[in-house]
């Protein structure tokens, strides 16, 4: 793939060049709130196909979650946390500048310029897991010491110190989106099971 020549590249474009080489239902579902694309991937590809368009699109942002830069953290925390209808969403910003890094997005201290989480089908306004643009997380926490429970300390409802409305924010805008996310959910469930699992197997 070549550098595609564009000044002011914006995230749209780059989703929208993106999703066109997988399937929604499949891959991948997505809805948009007034400010943010959402999406959850099925595929890691999806991700990993994102962040090579971001390079394409000359972009100084990228993704800093595990999940999107390496297999086997997809491999992971999905096996670990896709249960019961958990759905690993992220949220983009519409206006996000590609001209800055998620390190100078962090010392801006806009941290919701990315987000990423799961929303879970029995929760329609909290994040769990939940990692703004700087990959720290704000809800749930890791078990460092064994005996730990990963799936358990990720399900936590624990919130980060000083954090609080970061997370009100965040649930407020997971609230928007939960119906529609979990209807096509619903409505593809084999597919996108399907997809995963295929994944999961290699």
């Amino acid at each position: 793939m070549n550098m595609i020549e564009k000044e002011t590249a914006i995230i749209e474009e780059v989703w929208e060049y993106t999703k066109r080489n997988f399937k929604v239902g499949k891959d991948y579902i997505e809805t948009e709130t007034e400010d943010y694309i959402v999406f959850c991937p099925f595929n890691y590809c999806v991700l990993s196909f994102f962040n090579d368009a971001l390079r394409l699109f000359n972009s100084i942002f990228y993704f800093q979650h595990c999940v999107c830069r390496s297999f086997g953290a997809f491999c992971y925390w999905y096996e670990m946390m896709y249960r019961d209808g958990m759905l690993k969403t992220f949220f983009i910003r519409k206006n996000l500048d590609l001209s800055k890094s998620a390190l100078e997005y962090r010392e801006d201290k806009d941290f919701l310029a990315e987000f990423t989480g799961w929303i879970s089908f029995s929760e329609r306004n909290f994040l769990y897991f939940a990692h703004p643009i700087d990959n720290n997380f704000i809800t749930g926490d890791y078990g460092f010491y064994p005996p730990y429970n990963d799936r358990e300390h990720a399900m936590s409802r624990k919130v980060a110190k000083s954090c609080k409305y970061l997370v009100d924010k965040m649930s407020s805008i997971v609230n928007e989106v939960y119906d529609n996310l979990f209807a096509q959910y619903d409505a593809h469930i084999e597919e996108l099971e399907e997809t995963l699992h295929n994944i999961l197997e290699k």
